[in-house]
C-alpha cells in the first residue's frame, strides 16, 4: 500500500520520499522510538523558544507556565502553578 501523500504541502521528490520511507521501514522500533523522541524534544525545543521570542519580558517561571497553558491548557497550568508556588512558601518556612 503506497504511503498517503500530501502533495500540496509536500516538497520532497516523489524518488527521495521513496527512499526515505523504505529507510524508515529498516528500523528497528528502538530505532524508531529513538526518532520520535528526538523529533518530539525538537519540536519542545522549538515552541518554547517562539515563546521566549514572543515574550521576551516574562521570568522563566513565566515562560514555563505559559508554555504549559498553551500545550496543556490553562487548567493544567493553574493547578501545576499553584503547586510550584505552594512547594516553593512551604520550603520557605
Amino acid at each position: 500500500m503506497d504511503p498517503v501523500r500530501f502533495s500540496h504541502i509536500n516538497d520532497t521528490s516523489p524518488d527521495a520520499e521513496k527512499v526515505q520511507i523504505e529507510l524508515l521501514r529498516k528500523l528497528t522500533p528502538g530505532q524508531k522510538a529513538s526518532k520520535t523522541f528526538a523529533l518530539s524534544h525538537d519540536v519542545i525545543q522549538l515552541s518554547k523558544r517562539a515563546i521566549r521570542r514572543q515574550n521576551p519580558g516574562l521570568s522563566e517561571f513565566e515562560l514555563k507556565m505559559l508554555y504549559l497553558e498553551h500545550f496543556y491548557g490553562p487548567g493544567i497550568a493553574h493547578k501545576v502553578r499553584e503547586h510550584l508556588l505552594n512547594k516553593a512558601k512551604n520550603a520557605n518556612q
